[in-house]
């Protein structure tokens, strides 16, 4: 088992009810999914690792039965998602001026990326243009080749928690796991759901419904303004079931499941239907409150919903009511008709997607991935 596969790249999902990975394959510009496996996850909660030797234990049976598939051991690269309080997210604005008119390259804006701020405690890992002020006259999301005296880039930058990012580091290093990149599970589950005329909506919002947290991005112009995380999600309304009906989970599950609204009246399915409703409001107006307190502009046009929770019709309900806004429920995009899709596997999905249309697969690096040149700039500065 020596043989290396360089084509090959991996997506995990660290769920706090199940570790998904996925391995991509680009080959002849072929894009394809090869492998999909879930797995029970132990040691995550809140998004967050707390037991590092059980997650690496699970996540290395999973590596394990993929190379038995592939008949070799490989070193892959590989993609993270990211979620719960470890994370901060922000928008930069960074103005350079030349001396004399100069040609706007790909290296001109990889020069930029030197002058990002960093956060007390705070690693960034991840980086999205929104867009550049060219001569402070006019606006562009890609000003390669013009001729200009100043530049002003606007960056979305994901920043995280230095010792979580150590952490994360050191677990797939003893995986021999290459990470070269980590998205907030929001704006992956994004690139498994948005189509290309979703962007042209003025603004937007994502919002992934997870077993124990809730992952939303505001879209601006086709690009994240704000990202965060609840720590609810679609469990803790089952646990609450579980609780104020004194019934094992999985009867809490099924009941939360099947419910629909009382057409009648029912005791039982009214005090039910409070239960469910109280714990999908908190989520519902955490988010609206979130934005609100931002700006009243931050409220968005139109709302779409994926991620295990959003099975619940309440929460599409509880959306447009409070929202005021058109809200869909979707399923992720596949590659092809044989995969695994339902609304659970978004975020690992948008990760293998990203992956596999942002060259990180062939090394190569242009003006419409600053990820690998981020890196390298932030590991060098941490040198």
């Amino acid at each position: 088992m020596s043989d290396i596969k360089e084509s090959n790249i991996l997506a995990v999902d660290l769920g706090s009810s199940f570790i998904r990975i996925v391995v991509g394959k680009d080959q002849l510009s072929n894009k394809a999914i090869a492998h999909f496996i879930s797995l029970p996850s132990y040691g995550i909660k809140n998004g967050t690792i707390y037991d590092f030797e059980q997650v690496r234990s699970i996540l290395n049976a999973g590596l394990k039965s993929i190379y038995q598939r592939e008949g070799s051991n490989f070193k892959e690269k590989c993609i993270l998602n990211l979620s719960g309080k470890v994370y901060i997210s922000k928008n930069i604005k960074i103005e350079q001026k030349y001396s004399k008119e100069t040609q706007i390259r790909t290296k001109t804006i990889n020069d930029l990326l030197l002058n990002i701020s960093e956060e007390k405690d705070y690693t960034p890992v991840h980086i999205c243009k929104r867009s550049f002020l060219v001569d402070n006259s006019f606006e562009t999301l890609n000003p390669s080749g013009m001729f200009c005296k100043s530049l002003q880039a606007n960056f979305h930058v994901i920043y995280m928690l230095s010792t979580y990012y150590k952490t994360l580091k050191e677990l797939f290093s003893s995986l021999h796991l290459d990470l070269v990149d980590i998205l907030p599970s929001s704006i992956a589950s994004a690139n498994a759901i948005l189509k290309d005329n979703d962007y042209l909506i003025p603004k937007f919002l994502v919002v992934d419904i997870g077993a124990l947290t809730t992952d939303f991005v505001l879209y601006s112009s086709g690009v994240p303004e704000f990202t965060s995380t609840v720590l609810l999600g679609s469990e803790n309304i089952t646990r609450d079931i579980s609780f104020g009906l004194k019934v094992n989970r999985d009867e809490a599950e099924k009941l939360k499941l099947d419910f629909s609204e009382p057409e009648d009246h029912d005791d039982f399915k009214s005090f039910l239907k409070n239960i469910i409703y109280s714990r999908s409001e908190d989520i519902v107006l955490y988010i609206y409150d979130k934005l609100k307190k931002i700006s009243d502009n931050m409220i968005p046009l139109r709302i779409y919903l994926t991620g295990q929770g959003s099975k619940l019709f309440v929460f599409k309900k509880l959306f447009e009511e409070i929202f005021e806004c058109p809200v869909e429920v979707r399923r992720p995009f596949t590659f092809s008709i044989n995969e695994k899709r339902d609304y659970e596997h978004s975020t690992v999905l948008g990760l293998i997607n990203y992956a596999l249309n942002n060259t990180i697969l062939s090394n190569k690096y242009d003006n419409q991935n600053l990820i690998k040149k981020f890196f390298e700039i932030f590991l060098k500065r941490g040198r």
